[in-house]
């Protein structure tokens, strides 16, 4: 199996930037509107964009709020009681009602789905 990474391609000003998916953490709906924030490990990048244009991305994205389009592999744990999600970077995102039984589907698959990659 050819591993072959995948980039998401930001524009920063004049700049084309290519951020790896297994570099993003995840996705956040600005207070700006119409403009969406990347966490990823080198830093934060504020573009417009949509969480609906990008929550088709790839796999290991998921919409687990109306702010967060988090990546499945960088979930620390899982707070069902809160309604939150910690990532490896110590970040915590919402998880809404509604993607609370999901997420834990989602997160599952994701970790099958790696376990056959390797």
């Amino acid at each position: 199996i050819t591993n072959k990474t995948q980039y998401f391609q930001l524009k920063v000003g004049e700049l084309i930037k290519n951020i790896a998916f297994d570099d993003i953490y995840y996705f956040e709906t600005s207070h700006k509107i119409h403009k969406v924030i990347l966490y990823e490990k080198n830093g934060t990048h504020e573009f417009y964009d949509t969480l609906k244009n990008l929550e088709h991305l790839d796999s290991r994205f998921y919409k687990c709020h109306k702010s967060y389009l988090i990546n499945l592999q960088y979930v620390k744990a899982v707070d069902t009681k809160n309604r939150k999600v910690i990532l490896i970077n110590n970040d915590v995102c919402n998880i809404s009602f509604r993607s609370l039984r999901e997420i834990k589907r989602k997160l599952n698959e994701w970790s099958e789905i790696n376990i056959l990659q390797q």
